[in-house]
C-alpha cells in the first residue's frame, strides 16, 4: 500500500530519481572508456568536454571528473612556447599580446604557471583524450608569423603523436 505523503506525487518523483541515479551510474562507468583510439569515437555519449583549460590543475580536475575532451586556447609566446591563454596579458605597462612576451614573463605577470601545451600533450598522450585547440594567431599580420605558428604547432602535435586526437578551430575576429 502506497501512502500519500505531504507532497502529492512524491512516490512518483522517487521512482524518477532512482531511474536518474541508475542512468548517472551508467554514464560514470562509460567515462572510464577512452573517448577515441585515434581513429574512432568510442560511444556511448554524453561526452564530457572541459572548456578553457589554462592550468595543469584544471586539466587534472577535468580528467578526474571524466572529461574526454579538453578545450584550450593555443597562443605562441615570444620564446616559441605554446601556452593556453584566451586573451591578452595585463601588465604594469598595459595589455600585451602573448606573442610579445616569453612564457616566463607571462607566468611572472599573472602570478601563476600557465599551461604549456607540451606539458598538456605529455599528460594526455596515449590516454584517448581528445583536444580541441582554439588557435589564437593574433599576429597574423606579421610576415611569416602564421607559417611559424602552424609549423611549430604541427611539430608539437606529431612529436606527441596527437595527430588523430586534435580538433582545431579558429575565429577571425581577433582584436
Amino acid at each position: 500500500e502506497i501512502k500519500q505523503g505531504p507532497y502529492p506525487g512524491l512516490e512518483k518523483d522517487k521512482v524518477v530519481l532512482e531511474d536518474v541515479t541508475k542512468e548517472t551510474t551508467q554514464i560514470t562507468e562509460s567515462t572510464q572508456i577512452p573517448f577515441t583510439d585515434g581513429k574512432n569515437i568510442n560511444w556511448p555519449t554524453p561526452i564530457v568536454i572541459a572548456h578553457r583549460m589554462e592550468s595543469i590543475e584544471q586539466v587534472r580536475e577535468a580528467l578526474d571528473n571524466g572529461a574526454k575532451m579538453l578545450e584550450v586556447d593555443a597562443q605562441l609566446t615570444r620564446d616559441g612556447r605554446f601556452v593556453a591563454l584566451w586573451g591578452k596579458v595585463k601588465t604594469g605597462s598595459g595589455e600585451k599580446l602573448v606573442y610579445e612576451l616569453s612564457k616566463q614573463e607571462i607566468d611572472q605577470v599573472l602570478g601563476v604557471q600557465t599551461l604549456d601545451l607540451e606539458d598538456l600533450f605529455n599528460m594526455v598522450e596515449s590516454k584517448g583524450i581528445a583536444l580541441a585547440l582554439d588557435t589564437k594567431d593574433w599576429a597574423r599580420d606579421i610576415p611569416g608569423y602564421t607559417d611559424l605558428y602552424i609549423r611549430k604547432l604541427a611539430e608539437l602535435i606529431t612529436t606527441y603523436h596527437m595527430e588523430e586526437h586534435i580538433f582545431s578551430s579558429v575565429f577571425i575576429d581577433y582584436p
